[in-house]
């Protein structure tokens, strides 16, 4: 297994860069994945790779996935930001819900892609639509499992279920 991590943005421009942002999309896809078939024996195959992160970057690998799923077929997403919408906040500064990728998941083509999510029941910005999302993958019936943890949004509570995405994803739980 070879594992890229890629340096967290700061937090002014982390809610920008990340979230369903068609130039990071594109900077992996284009840029990141060839430079890491250079220099290392990775495969091709969709459903042997994995896109993870958490918060924005969970909805990030999410939105990644679902645009490239000819090359990654599994996501492992902690605590993702699904309640987002393309835009921050609206003219009058209020910020918006809109659920824009799970609405995707619902209007478009089910793509071919297998789904770790996670979330903390004390995440209250994350865990209506975090919830809603799970229950649009049960519909669709994509392949995919959650887990809810006792804890808030942060790397102390998803680590523990990390590895439990992991296991999921290569199927050897």
């Amino acid at each position: 297994m070879v594992a890229v991590f890629i340096s967290n943005p700061t937090d002014s421009s982390r809610k920008y860069e990340l979230p369903m942002n068609a130039i990071f999309r594109d900077f992996v896809v284009d840029e990141l994945v060839p430079t890491i078939k250079d220099n290392y024996r990775i495969t091709n195959k969709p459903d042997k790779t994995i896109i993870a992160g958490m918060s924005y970057g969970g909805l990030a690998a999410t939105y990644i996935a679902f645009e490239c799923d000819s090359i990654f077929g599994k996501v492992l997403s902690q605590s993702g930001s699904f309640w987002r919408d393309l835009e921050w906040y609206d003219v009058n500064g209020v910020e918006i819900r809109g659920d824009f990728l799970i609405n995707r998941f619902i209007k478009e083509d089910k793509r071919d892609i297998k789904l770790f999510i996670d979330w903390g029941l004390q995440e209250n910005m994350v865990l209506g639509a975090n919830r809603k999302f799970a229950k649009i993958l049960d519909q669709l019936h994509y392949d995919f499992k959650f887990v809810e943890f006792n804890g808030w949004h942060d790397w102390s509570n998803s680590r523990k279920t990390f590895s439990l995405g992991l296991l999921y994803l290569t199927e050897n739980e």
